[in-house]
């Protein structure tokens, strides 16, 4: 699970400013790899067919589905504006009503298409041309060198100016490349390339948290750490040897110390993304106990009292309380029996009910069927 932030893949998180292209989503349902549990009906350039070719939104939803590969639906609320020009002349976005559902992972093969709106307006500000030495970036940031032989649907004698406004028209994969030869290379391989995949200069605007909240909230999840009632949620559980079923029923674990981690890295952009971790811990609580005992329980108090200490900047005192004896109830839908250990049962042991619903979070929008303007 990753810790630390990175440009490539695109990790999703509650807040971010995205640009969502049709293209790009069409390579990924035609990819082999892709998962093949994905909902044909939730495809926004299905549903609505006059779908730009670059659409401007915020993520306001996020939730994580068991694969295998494990894949996320972005719920994305469309920006008012739709331009680049227009949203680069407001400070706030102003959001629609308007509601795109996207169900996406990781893929093998193929870009990310879903880009950070930063990313992408710095992609489209730097001049290229044809020779240029650039670096192309892959998975976990590794950056190779190419050099630019060519734009698609563009005449080689355009101006660097002209080139950076005509790659905005359709940027998906616009830029060839030609690899620069390694050794024991045969041949010099060429391959298309979209503009935010290049690495750009030290200048590009960064999402992040600012570092006063960052240290109070990772001050915040310092002091919940060390609250005994919340131990259950300190490390993730342990799926490998103790409970090899969990990743069954749970799509993306989380702990505490996967949440100071990212605090510590600079991971988060947004503070919404640091309160859904935290709430995802409860989640996951939920879906693998019974509801009422002492692990769901202790998630929700765990919840509150995050919720509470970020309202007041951080200045609440973290309330411990001893954890009473609980006696678990195994319901009978649960999924898998009460599994013993030396004797004793434990609450983290429980799995969800197969009469769960699925979250109205992410219930369809009435007006998600109007068309865009051409």
């Amino acid at each position: 699970m990753a810790t630390r932030p990175s440009t490539v893949p695109y990790r999703p998180q509650v807040g971010d400013l995205v640009v969502y292209f049709r293209e790009g989503h069409l390579d990924f349902w035609n990819s082999p790899a892709r998962c093949q549990k994905l909902d044909a009906k939730l495809l926004p350039y299905i549903a609505t067919p006059s779908l730009p070719v670059a659409v401007y939104g915020k993520v306001t939803g996020l939730e994580y589905k068991v694969g295998p590969p494990t894949f996320c639906t972005l719920k994305i609320q469309l920006l008012q504006e739709q331009a680049v020009d227009d949203l680069d002349a407001e400070e706030e976005h102003a959001l629609t009503r308007r509601i795109i559902q996207v169900q996406y992972h990781d893929c093998e093969d193929v870009p990310d298409f879903i880009v950070l709106y930063s990313r992408y307006r710095a992609s489209l500000r730097r001049s290229l041309a044809i020779g240029d030495q650039v670096s192309v970036l892959f998975d976990e940031d590794q950056a190779h060198p190419a050099e630019i032989s060519g734009f698609r649907d563009i005449k080689p004698t355009s101006r660097s100016a002209n080139v950076s406004r005509q790659l905005a028209r359709n940027p998906w994969k616009s830029i060839t490349v030609a690899w620069t030869l390694t050794e024991g290379s045969a041949e010099r391989t060429e391959e298309m390339v979209s503009p935010w995949e290049l690495v750009h200069d030290s200048n590009e605007e960064l999402d992040e948290l600012s570092p006063p909240l960052s240290r109070n909230l990772l001050t915040i999840v310092e002091e919940l750490s060390d609250n005994p009632e919340f131990e259950w949620f300190v490390d993730n559980v342990d799926y490998v040897d103790a409970y090899p079923d969990y990743l069954l029923n749970i799509a993306y674990p989380m702990c505490l110390n996967t949440v100071r981690m990212r605090l510590e890295s600079g991971f988060y952009r947004h503070e919404a993304a640091v309160l859904f971790d935290v709430e995802l811990i409860q989640k996951n609580a939920d879906l693998f106990n019974v509801p009422g005992t002492a692990v769901p329980l202790a998630a929700q108090e765990l919840v509150s009292q995050f919720q509470q200490r970020m309202a007041a900047g951080g200045e609440q005192e973290v309330v411990s309380r001893k954890r009473k004896p609980v006696t678990p109830v195994v319901r009978r839908s649960t999924r898998r029996r009460l599994v013993q250990t030396n004797g004793e049962s434990s609450d983290a042991q429980f799995v969800q009910s197969d009469n769960d619903e699925d979250d109205p979070e992410f219930d369809n929008d009435d007006d998600n069927d109007d068309d865009f303007e051409e």
